[in-house]
């Protein structure tokens, strides 16, 4: 934990009625919502969650799930990043649970109204604020989490080079090989290494990579598509706007709209 970075990309308190209605994305951001009064749905492809008032959820970026609301739902929610040296997202090495159900709701709520506050400000230390606000409220997942084992978490951090290496390259076409001499392995090898580490071939992840970047630029950026598909690798919009539209279920601009609202 001692080299985890945090991100708070916004944070928001809304009360929300039956046009809070989602569709199953991929983000490229972790989700925590407190819901203060209200009920809600939430569904991934294992199971429906209720959002019930006075707990917390926990949605990392790996579970694809969609939400929605029949009546009214009063709730803070916030969308951060949360990585391990820069590069592998925290919660891909924790297992941890969605809900929580808070014994101090009112201490979780005001530290959650300050995070809201916090996230409009744009001095130098508040992203300093903001990141530890959001430890504070996250820590209640966290005593409950449980990492994976010291050898699995001792492999990844061999991979750790390559994952670096991907991430200051997003805008190239890599070749695995370039990945693999960097570790000093060869390619048959290092790829099966990846995908057990991983879940995917690197091909894959780095596509992956490329996709979150893209997200990250249309909701940060005024770039046009056609900009943000040649600073992710992509010399083709079309190939690029269906590709992005295979991973997250939607078109680029339709992406860049919803994240808008």
């Amino acid at each position: 934990m001692s080299h985890v970075s945090i991100h708070v990309y916004c944070a928001y308190h809304s009360i929300f009625g039956a046009e809070w209605v989602g569709d199953v994305t991929h983000s490229h951001y972790n989700r925590l919502y407190y819901i203060e009064a209200g009920e809600a749905m939430l569904h991934t492809a294992e199971s429906h969650i209720p959002l019930r008032p006075g707990c917390a959820y926990l949605i990392p970026d790996t579970l694809p799930h969609r939400h929605e609301c029949d009546a009214s739902i009063d709730m803070y929610w916030c969308h951060f990043n949360a990585a391990i040296d820069g590069t592998q997202q925290l919660f891909r090495e924790l297992s941890l649970p969605i809900e929580v159900c808070l014994k101090r709701r009112s201490d979780y709520r005001e530290t959650f109204r300050h995070l809201t506050v916090k996230a409009t400000e744009l001095e130098p230390w508040s992203h300093l604020e903001r990141a530890a606000l959001l430890l504070q409220l996250i820590q209640t997942h966290l005593r409950e989490s449980k990492p994976i084992s010291a050898e699995a978490t001792q492999r990844r951090k061999r991979l750790l080079p390559a994952l670096r290496h991907i991430d200051q390259r997003l805008a190239e076409r890599l070749r695995i090989t370039e990945l693999s001499d960097l570790l000093g392995l060869n390619v048959e090898y290092f790829s099966r290494a990846f995908r057990r580490e991983f879940g995917i071939s690197p091909k894959r992840y780095m596509l992956q990579r490329r996709i979150q970047h893209a997200q990250r630029l249309l909701c940060s950026t005024n770039m046009q598509v056609q900009e943000i598909a040649v600073d992710c690798g992509f010399n083709d919009p079309y190939h690029f706007s269906k590709t992005f539209k295979l991973i997250t279920s939607v078109a680029p601009t339709a992406y860049r709209q919803l994240e808008k609202n």
